[in-house]
């Protein structure tokens, strides 16, 4: 993996937001010293606009890797909670009504559960 040296007073970190890396963006900041390509829309052009103005601001972009939700179990339970309770609900007009269904649903794991286990992907068979 590359090493990077970044001076933590002129790091930002920020998501994958192609904006973030349109070369008007970029042309206004320090040379990056990013290890990876930039990702792009095809249709971008690689060069700044004739308006675009070279600042040299000290500041880094760091992007942050791609979000990957099907990784992290909370939103398998967020999954299920939608599957059994939120989808289709005609609760809109009390919301009191879905707000305990919602704490229902998440209370029957409160003292543990073997299936939500399961279903998150994080049982640990004996």
């Amino acid at each position: 993996m590359p090493t990077l040296s970044f001076r933590a007073a002129h790091l930002r970190v920020q998501d994958n937001w192609p904006v973030h890396f349109h070369p008007d963006v970029l042309l206004a900041l320090e040379p990056q010293e990013n290890p990876w390509p930039w990702v792009l829309p095809a249709n971008w052009t690689k060069q700044p606009s004739a308006k675009a103005r070279r600042l040299n601001l000290p500041v880094q972009i760091l992007p942050l890797p791609t979000y990957a939700p099907w990784t992290n179990p909370v939103e398998k339970l967020w999954r299920w909670l939608k599957q059994d309770v939120l989808h289709l609900h005609r609760l809109a007009d009390d919301l009191t009504e879905l707000r305990r269904q919602v704490a229902g649903f998440l209370d029957q794991f409160a003292p543990g559960s073997h299936a939500l286990l399961r279903y998150v992907g994080l049982l640990v068979p004996n």
